[in-house]
């Protein structure tokens, strides 16, 4: 048995096995070098790595099927069957981030053409060798991120002999629960929902509590044996269920309060978001120098075969630093150049939703007109975030010059859709046109970004984490959470954005004033929004 000291529990005990086949092999090892979290752009201290996350992950694992498995009420042949599910379970919680990119969730999404995930999925079915995993996915739409899939491939192609049921591994790290299942997946359902739920987890407990430790960020303790030790499955009503004990319940709120903090404060926090912006940048500008022909980055660069490039020869195990080093081998943008100086990263004129909101005066109206306009510009950019300058501009002038160019358009309808297309355009270049003068009064680049963060909503208000049940001692069966606690209030997810605009800084350091910005944004999403109230009294 191998120990590892793990500052957040202790000594955590590793069979050899698993260390010798697993955690000591060059796959596995090159999650040393992949950054947990992009928190260190607010919090120095925030180093960990995807290494010792996963640790804690199997760690928490253990305690959680280890109590299952105790605590069940089932003969030995139900038994030695749930003990086979934990063995494939813990390797799954393992291995569940072995795929992540190098800058975890900001490099993800390059790593896989657009939002396509046919591909990943295609070779996850053939790993597997499941075709009622195949057809779960086309039908239920399964959309896992990235990493998860990844991850799966990477676990299945280089640990495959170690795992005896290939589908419930795949199945735990993505969260495809089985559709339609007999008694045996519903048990297997469970340990899905134990590594990757919507609400409570294993890999959400592991980093709630390893990311405050390590950044220092002041949140709630959570007391993960209370929470994990205890839970149970349950066979009720033809359902078989997880279980939290009652004793768990504080704990269960404290992991609320400790991810709404997480989410709300650090998350969303400006210097976060456009600390991510710049990665983002940098791998767009690694893939158009290096992997132009695709669009993406190939999975075979976490692999120890890796990819030739060109004069660079081959990169393999990726990790962060291959990420920077391919960076600085290139001639540096502005872009490129804030992510090293921080001196020249532009800064956001609010830091926080409050601030946002108090700006705007919750005119709910006038910012989803100015929503909508910078959303258009993204779109003409096809970018995720929106970019203000003088290029921007010049294509967007170019593009309303194609409309009055064009010779003639036949039947009403699409001139309908030419004046539309006109007005939008005019509506953007006039927008960009507020930035520039803004700039040339304040004496500072025309160069802005505008970030989208969603809106902060309590986890305790998502309808899933209302149907968590608890057993009670003094109730007859079992009761869920919403009807249990009175900190609940439930209500279908809110998808909507607010969003931080960064601009450059003046060069003897003063404030950039942002007061008469704001008031012509506020008289450009007035006007627009009386265009828009107009045409629908019409």
């Amino acid at each position: 048995m191998k120990r590892i000291k793990d500052p957040a529990y202790g000594y955590v005990e590793i069979p050899d096995n698993i260390v010798y086949s697993i955690i000591d092999t060059a796959e596995f090892q090159r999650l040393r070098d992949v950054i947990q979290t992009s928190y260190n752009a607010v919090y120095p201290s925030a180093l960990h790595n995807r290494f010792v996350h996963s640790i804690g992950v199997y760690y928490l694992g253990c305690i959680a099927a280890t109590g299952i498995i105790e605590g069940i009420d089932a003969d030995e042949k139900e038994k030695d069957k749930l003990k086979e599910y934990k063995k494939v379970f813990e390797v799954a919680c393992l291995l569940h981030d072995v795929g992540h990119a190098p800058f975890s969730h900001t490099g993800e999404m390059h790593f896989i053409r657009g939002s396509d995930r046919s591909i990943l999925h295609k070779k996850i079915t053939e790993l597997c060798g499941d075709d009622m995993l195949a057809a779960d996915i086309k039908n239920k739409g399964y959309k896992a991120a990235p990493h998860e899939l990844m991850s799966v491939i990477i676990g299945l192609r280089q640990f495959g002999s170690y795992i005896e049921d290939k589908s419930f591994f795949a199945r735990c790290i993505t969260g495809y629960k089985y559709v339609n299942p007999d008694k045996c997946e519903k048990y297997k359902n469970c340990f899905i929902e134990l590594l990757n739920s919507t609400v409570l987890d294993v890999d959400k407990v592991d980093y709630l509590i390893r990311d405050a430790f390590m950044s220092g960020y002041e949140s709630v303790l959570i007391d993960y044996r209370r929470l994990l030790s205890n839970i149970c499955i349950e066979y009720e009503e033809n359902e078989v269920r997880l279980i939290f004990p009652k004793s768990a319940l504080s704990v269960v709120e404290n992991v609320v309060y400790a991810h709404d903090l997480e989410k709300k404060w650090i998350q969303s926090h400006p210097a976060v978001l456009y600390d991510a912006y710049l990665i983002d940048k940098a791998y767009e500008k690694i893939i158009e120098e290096h992997f132009n022909d695709k669009g993406y980055i190939p999975e075979e660069v976490l692999s120890v075969e890796g990819v030739e490039i060109g004069s660079f020869g081959k990169i393999s195990l990726a990790s962060d630093a291959d990420i920077i080093f391919l960076l600085k081998q290139s001639d540096l943008r502005n872009d490129d150049e804030e992510y090293f100086h921080r001196t020249n990263r532009k800064h956001p004129l609010w830091k926080t939703e409050a601030e946002f909101h108090a700006i705007f005066n919750d005119q709910t109206s006038i910012v989803r007109e100015l929503n909508k306009v910078i959303h258009d510009i993204a779109k003409s950019q096809e970018q995720r975030y929106t970019e203000v300058n003088e290029e921007v501009l010049k294509m967007l002038e170019d593009e309303r010059e194609k409309f009055n160019d064009e010779n003639e358009i036949k039947g009403e309808s699409a001139d309908d859709r030419r004046i539309l297309s006109l007005e939008t355009k005019n509506q953007q270049i006039e927008l960009v046109c507020i930035f520039k003068d803004f700039s040339e009064k304040q004496g500072i680049p025309f160069d802005y970004v505008i970030i989208y963060a969603n809106q902060f909503n309590s986890s305790f208000r998502e309808v899933e984490f209302s149907k968590m049940r608890f057993s009670l001692p003094t109730v007859e069966g079992t009761k869920e959470f919403g009807e249990v606690s009175t900190v609940n209030t439930p209500k279908e997810s809110d998808d909507s954005e607010f969003f931080y605009i960064f601009c450059p800084k003046k060069n003897n350091g003063e404030k950039v004033e942002v007061s008469e910005l704001i008031e012509d944004l506020m008289n450009f999403a007035g006007k627009m929004n009386a265009r828009t109230v107009r045409k629908k009294v019409k």
